[in-house]
């Protein structure tokens, strides 16, 4: 595998990654609102 392939899997698996923090954060903050509310 050369450079280019190695770089373009780990940017891969990082979008992927910051997509499911991103949902997890918004599900957090989803909750953390009807929590919020009395």
């Amino acid at each position: 595998m050369n450079i280019v392939e190695t770089k373009s899997i780990l940017s891969c698996q990082l979008f992927s990654f910051r997509q499911q923090e991103n949902k997890m954060l918004n599900t957090a903050t989803s909750e953390g609102y009807l929590k919020q509310i009395p």
